[in-house]
């Protein structure tokens, strides 16, 4: 049995005297042991409540504060990153690969001031999307197609606690409940040939401090989180030394009505706003938060192993939202940010994954594969459908001779005399009778990624199901035919 799961979860609870102390479990706790327990207890409680945020706070600082950032994308706060102009395709190492919508984005600041973020208008058929994130990871708001349309506007973003006097300047208001927040832009590429007007779109999107946007005084910075901030360290990260991270992170905004028990369990350990971490590795409560810790992210996986609903050999993925989407659930919240960090509203986009054809096999390139799309199979979408293939190894696109690396309900793709459309995934090429609807794959293990824009309510609700993934016969690259 799994200790960390399910019944075992309470027996660890109940047995950490015997692991740490090597004691029996036959007579009456003591002080000191029930001390250790409720120790235990409250750090998994803590790392279950702060991981979102301490995975977050690697973004932050990998992409936008580390002076040794990624050379593609290093902007600094408050600025806007695009895509580079030599290689549109690529992906910022905290996203998905995909050839579908270029990513553009920016880490915002709100401690100082509001911003202003002004979007261009765009061709009515373009499909485009801001989601805004806070530091807790929800997504707290949308703007783009379908929350906000393609027309264009000036919208105003908040931070804890600010107003303004004009309101009446801006298409919407904003509000976020975290000093930082991140901003991921999609921006769809019909194909290469259209990248270039992309790029256009993208460098069209303005992002100002409300002081220059409005001509006012800046006002004097009463926040100075960037000047002290802390290095990110995987390995502390995973440590009792989290709560360095905890006691600064959780200064960084309000507390929530909702979150105020869980912060005031959490002091059990020392956890509280800009409060000293003091425990070094040889004190005895070291061990015993370390077993909270270990605990927690074992909860962790097995939520996030358990939240996506198999249909088909394909994986859908629970829905990311805002902060009433999950409550009090934080072990939900942080199993979202294990599986899917920076995930989007499914009312917006829905990602099935599939690792396995319809029988339960791993999908690989040994062998060749089609979907088959009907009037019940097709995606339900308002704008578009997507199908992308990746290496399991490293979970990157793979290079081929038509260097096609997507099928899209964009793509004209040739129904058989049934009506259907079967798309061909296969590594070796197939005759030109076939190349219309042919989605190369990797030579080994892959997987496949559907991505639907705007689905529909049956996507939504469940009653569409994706085709599933059928082995149709060796691949001729396969020098074992089965």
């Amino acid at each position: 049995m799994n200790i960390f799961s399910g019944k075992g979860i309470l027996i660890i609870s109940s047995l950490w005297a015997t692991m740490l102390l090597g004691t029996s479990c036959s007579h009456e706790p003591t002080q000191a042991e029930l001390r250790d327990q409720r120790l235990f207890e409250r750090a998994k409680e803590a790392y279950e409540f702060c991981y979102p945020m301490l995975a977050n706070y690697r973004t932050l600082f990998t992409s936008a504060l580390d002076p040794k950032r990624h050379a593609a994308f290093d902007p600094a706060i408050n600025q806007l990153w695009i895509s580079p102009p030599d290689s549109m395709w690529t992906t910022p190492p905290f996203l998905d690969q995909n050839h579908d919508t270029p990513y553009s984005g920016a880490w915002l600041f709100l401690g100082n001031e509001p911003m202003v973020l002004k979007l261009p208008k765009m061709e009515p058929n373009r499909y485009f999307s801001c989601q805004l994130i806070d530091f807790f990871t929800y997504n707290f708001a949308y703007l783009g197609t379908r929350e906000s349309g393609n027309q264009g506007g000036t919208y105003l973003i908040t931070g804890p606690g600010q107003s303004v006097d004009d309101p009446q300047n801006y298409d919407r208001i904003i509000r976020c409940e975290t000093l930082f927040a991140f901003l991921i832009i999609r921006t769809e590429a019909f194909s290469d040939e259209d990248l270039s007007r992309v790029q256009t779109l993208q460098s069209s999107v303005e992002l100002l401090p409300y002081s220059t946007f409005t001509r006012s005084e800046k006002p004097v910075a009463t926040r100075t989180l960037l000047e002290k901030v802390l290095p990110y360290d995987e390995k502390l990260s995973q440590s009792p030394a989290f709560i360095r991270y905890a006691n600064a992170m959780i200064s960084w905004q309000p507390i929530h009505p909702d979150d105020q028990p869980v912060i005031d369990s959490m002091a059990a350990i020392g956890i509280g706003p800009e409060q000293p971490f003091l425990l070094e590795p040889d004190d005895p409560d070291w061990k015993t938060i370390q077993l909270g810790i270990d605990s927690a992210m074992a909860s962790i996986r097995e939520k996030a192993a358990l939240v996506d609903q198999r249909i088909n050999g394909w994986d859908i993925p629970f829905s990311q939202g805002p902060r009433s989407n999950f409550g009090k659930n934080y072990l939900l919240r942080s199993a979202l940010a294990y599986e899917d960090l920076y995930g989007t509203n499914h009312q917006d986009a829905m990602s099935p994954t599939a690792l396995v054809d319809k029988d339960g096999k791993p999908l690989t390139g040994r062998y060749s594969y089609q979907i088959v799309l009907d009037s019940l199979t097709t995606p339900p979408v308002d704008y578009f459908w997507s199908i992308s293939a990746y290496r399991a190894s490293d979970g990157q696109m793979e290079d081929n001779p038509i260097h096609r690396f997507r099928i899209s309900s964009r793509d004209a793709l040739e129904p058989s005399k049934d009506g259907r459309i079967r798309i061909l995934l296969q590594h070796a090429t197939p005759p030109p009778a076939l190349l219309q609807n042919w989605l190369p794959i990797p030579e080994g293990s892959f997987f496949i990624t559907m991505r639907l824009y705007g689905p529909d309510r049956p996507a939504l609700d469940g009653r569409w199901q994706p085709a599933p993934i059928a082995k149709v016969k060796p691949s001729k690259t396969d020098p074992n035919p089965r």
